[in-house]
């Protein structure tokens, strides 16, 4: 019978720990601010918003912005259907800390 009420009391204060950290959403990182409104001017409001997402600047998009040639070939790729996502996942633009928020978000 002791070992009964032992476990009991020891599932009591295990159970409702494990069940909460399970249930809790993840904590978005904050990405805001400055930074993210000068990278909004310079690069576009796109690329502001993928940042406060945890999504980093790509070196394709700096040399959109210097040359022409970079711009037909991103329209060469967007027309044979390259998406986002691949491109994220090739470069492995997104920010470590938000993999689990995001991955969270998309899946509410």
């Amino acid at each position: 019978m002791r070992k009964f009420l032992v476990w009991i009391l020891i599932l009591s204060f295990l159970l409702p720990s494990l069940v909460f950290a399970q249930s809790q959403e993840p904590i978005k990182p904050e990405r805001k601010g400055l930074t993210s409104c000068l990278i909004g001017c310079c690069f576009g409001s796109r690329v502001g918003y993928m940042y406060n997402e945890g999504v980093g600047i790509r070196t394709w998009e700096i040399l959109e912005l210097l040359t022409g040639i970079a711009v037909i070939v991103s329209l060469i790729e967007i027309y044979n259907g390259k998406t986002w996502t691949e491109i994220e996942q090739k470069e492995e633009l997104r920010d470590p800390e938000f993999k689990e928020w995001h991955k969270w978000m998309t899946n509410k």
